[in-house]
C-alpha cells in the first residue's frame, strides 16, 4: 500500500527519468521493476516512481530513510519541486497582488463599499522554473498578439504580459 500522504516531484520523463530511477536503485541498493500499463511506474524496494517523475513512498519508509534518500538525490543534481505547503508567501501573494488583509466583513455580509475601486483584473501566475527561454518567449509573443481579440471579447480592459519581480526576468 502506497503512502501519498508523502510525495515529491521531479517532473522528470524520458532519460531524465531513467536516470532518476537508476540513481534510486543505486541509492538503495535494490533493483528497478517496471510495472507496466496502466502506471508505467516503476517500483524499487519501498519507492514507487509514476511516469511523470514523481516519487511516493509506501508504509514501509521511515521519514529518517526518506531525507537520507532525498539528500543522496539532490547530492546527484536532482531536485524536487517545492511543495506548496513549503512555498514562502508574502501577505500580498496569498491575497492577491495589490490586495490588503481588511477585518472580516460584519454580519450584514459585504457591502458594495468593501469592493476597492480600481479595476479587479486577473492575474496569472505560473512559476518560472515552468519555461524554458525559448517557451517564455512564444508565451510573450502568443499573448501579445492575441490582445486586441481578448480585448474585443470585453472580457477584459486590456490584455498584457507582465513578468512578476519573482521571476527574474523581465
Amino acid at each position: 500500500m502506497e503512502n501519498k500522504n508523502f510525495e515529491l516531484r521531479y517532473n522528470l520523463t524520458g532519460s531524465d527519468r531513467k536516470r532518476l530511477i537508476t540513481a534510486i536503485a543505486e541509492i538503495l541498493g535494490c533493483p528497478a521493476k517496471y510495472k507496466g500499463a496502466p502506471t508505467f511506474g516503476y517500483e524499487v524496494d519501498y519507492v514507487t516512481i509514476d511516469k511523470n517523475g514523481t516519487i511516493s513512498f509506501d508504509d514501509r519508509a521511515d521519514s529518517e530513510e526518506i531525507e537520507k534518500l532525498i539528500e543522496r538525490l539532490h547530492e546527484q543534481g536532482f531536485e524536487a519541486e517545492p511543495r506548496f505547503e513549503d512555498l514562502q508567501m508574502t501577505e500580498e501573494e496569498e491575497l492577491g497582488l495589490g490586495r490588503q488583509h481588511r477585518d472580516p466583513v460584519g454580519e450584514d455580509g459585504m457591502q458594495a463599499s468593501d469592493v476597492p475601486d480600481e479595476g479587479i483584473g486577473l492575474v496569472i501566475e505560473m512559476p518560472r522554473s515552468s519555461f524554458t527561454d525559448t517557451s517564455l518567449e512564444i508565451l510573450k509573443r502568443l499573448v501579445e498578439s492575441k490582445k486586441s481579440l481578448i480585448s474585443k471579447a470585453g472580457l477584459f480592459g486590456s490584455c498584457s504580459f507582465v513578468p512578476s519581480p519573482h521571476t527574474g526576468f523581465g
